[in-house]
């Protein structure tokens, strides 16, 4: 992949859930990276590589989406987040990130339409503030 393509990191500790998120995202012509919780996703914030999106599940085994974004901030201040998550239950740190920060949410189960389009709409408003670029560009694909 190019220096200029996104680079998007799928976190979802369901194995399946997490394997059909990365196929649903393929056609858009991105890096996708993958981790079961969050641990494993600081490491790939902390290995340097340049991440565009990350997308997580809410609620997940010894560290929650929202605690994994909190922990990320310090470091990556601009960080663009798509939580995915079938239940809302409980989940006050969520509703208040999404509500002060404008990350996005988005209910499971969603189509692929929804969820190519939410991150191709999150890339593409990235792209734009980091370069004041409009349109596409290079390493996203437009879809039909």
């Amino acid at each position: 992949m190019s220096a200029n393509t996104p680079t998007v990191v799928v976190v979802d500790d369901d194995k399946v859930i997490r394997g059909l998120c990365c196929r649903m995202l393929e056609p858009l012509g991105i890096e996708i990276l993958q981790a079961e919780d969050g641990t494993e996703a600081r490491e790939l914030f902390r290995s340097g590589l340049e991440i565009s999106l990350l997308i997580t599940d809410v609620l997940m085994p010894r560290m929650t989406g929202p605690q994994l974004v909190e922990s990320l901030l310090p470091e990556h201040p601009d960080l663009q987040v798509l939580y995915i998550s079938g239940y809302t239950t409980g989940t006050d740190d969520l509703c208040r990130q999404v509500r002060d920060r404008g990350f996005s949410f988005l209910r499971k189960p969603f189509t692929t339409a929804q969820f190519a389009g939410r991150v191709r709409e999150m890339l593409t408003a990235e792209r734009e503030s980091r370069t004041g670029a409009e349109g596409d560009g290079p390493g996203l694909v437009r879809q039909p």
